[in-house]
C-alpha cells in the first residue's frame, strides 16, 4: 500500500478533480539458477469530483450568489455555450 498517495487531489484530463483513496501494488518474484520471473499488479481507487446536474433528482438546488460568479448557457446536448457572463455584483441585475 502506498499510504503517502492517499487523499491526494489531482486534476483529470477533462478538468475535474479526483482524490486517490487507495493505491496498492503487489509483486510476485521467482528467482532460481536458470533465471527469474516477476509479476507486478497495481491499482488505484479514486473518487472523481464534478458538478453534474441530474435532472431526475426531485430535490431543489440552491445557488448562493454572494460573490463573483460565471454564468454559462448551453443548449441541451450542445458542446459549447451560446452565452457566457461574469457577474461581479448581482445587485446590478436585480
Amino acid at each position: 500500500e502506498y499510504e503517502e498517495l492517499e487523499n491526494k487531489v489531482f486534476f483529470t484530463a477533462d478538468g475535474d478533480s479526483a482524490i486517490i483513496e487507495k493505491a496498492i501494488q503487489s509483486i510476485k518474484l521467482r528467482l532460481d539458477r536458470k533465471g527469474g520471473e516477476i509479476k507486478s499488479e497495481a491499482a488505484i481507487e479514486m473518487v472523481k469530483n464534478s458538478a453534474v446536474y441530474n435532472p431526475n433528482v426531485n430535490e431543489p438546488r440552491y445557488f448562493y450568489l454572494d460573490d463573483t460568479f460565471a454564468l454559462f448557457l448551453r443548449e441541451k446536448g450542445g458542446k459549447a455555450p451560446y452565452f457566457a457572463a461574469r457577474i461581479q455584483d448581482i445587485t446590478k441585475y436585480q
